[in-house]
């Protein structure tokens, strides 16, 4: 009935549900520990397609130093102030190894390049940071939002894709499964939202929840998207194979962080006076 690769995705994903769970239903110390963790390996991923082999290794040290301090730290150490120092010290890293690598008579530094180190400290960690510190039912709500949307996605592509929507990117996403996608997500969000009531948002009506499970496909598709163009640019299927069927941490992280980040101007907008 499933193909091989079929099986080993749905066995890896049950693993995966049940280490988020538990790591949901603790919360504390052991959250933080597995979003750490899990950070660290994405970012390590990215730093890898960015900068391949052994190439920028005092990047890729530092940035995934900072990047476990910024979720390990923020529990105990700093708030948003020590948070934002660690950035402007990945932004000031980056700034001197350019001026250090072209004073040298390297003509191939490029400033763009160096500055990949705080970008992916903007694109991992500190979204992930914002996921740590919200209410349980928000983390339920923004983590079913994306998966909602992935498993839509996914199933109506493969049953019933047939117009591609930019193969370019990513040759396998059709219209159809962009459909089905937001298919998916708008009653899962309706529901989970209106059930869970995250704090500050308990007015939003079901149908305004409907409209939050719209824009949360878009997000995690949009997600999904710019993680596409991230490997075609590496020359890359997967950003690694940690993941049996599922790829790598980023491949199953880019949804989620991209629903995070509209979660947070949904929260802001809504949220009441």
């Amino acid at each position: 009935m499933f193909s091989l690769s079929h099986k080993k995705r749905i066995i890896t994903g049950f693993i995966l549900t049940a280490a988020l769970a538990g790591a949901l239903a603790a919360g504390g110390w052991i959250l933080r520990l597995l979003v750490s963790f899990t950070a660290v390996l994405a970012l390590g991923e990215f730093f890898q397609m960015c900068w391949p082999g052994r190439t920028n290794t005092d990047c890729k040290l530092a940035g995934l130093l900072l990047c476990a301090v910024m979720l390990l730290g923020s529990g105990v150490c700093f708030g948003s102030g020590g948070l934002l120092f660690l950035l402007c010290l990945g932004s000031l890293y980056a700034g001197l190894r350019f001026l250090f690598l072209y004073a040298k008579g390297d003509d191939k530094a490029a400033l763009q390049e160096n500055l990949l180190l705080l970008f992916g400290l903007l694109y991992i960690p500190l979204s992930l940071q914002f996921a740590v510190n919200l209410s349980r039912s928000e983390q339920i709500l923004v983590i079913l939002g994306a998966i909602a949307s992935d498993i839509g996605a996914y199933y109506a592509g493969s049953n019933f894709g047939r117009h591609k929507i930019c193969p370019r990117v990513s040759p396998n996403k059709s219209w159809e499964g962009f459909w089905g996608g937001i298919a998916l997500d708008m009653p899962a969000t309706a529901l989970c939202g209106s059930l869970a009531s995250p704090p500050g948002l308990e007015h939003i009506p079901f149908w305004g929840w409907a409209l939050a499970g719209l824009a949360f496909s878009l997000a995690a598709q949009a997600g999904d998207f710019f993680e596409s163009a991230l490997k075609r640019a590496a020359g890359v299927k997967d950003s690694s194979r940690l993941l049996p069927g599922h790829g790598g941490i980023l491949d199953r992280l880019d949804s989620i962080i991209f629903v995070l980040s509209f979660y947070a101007l949904l929260k802001t907008l809504c949220a009441p006076v």
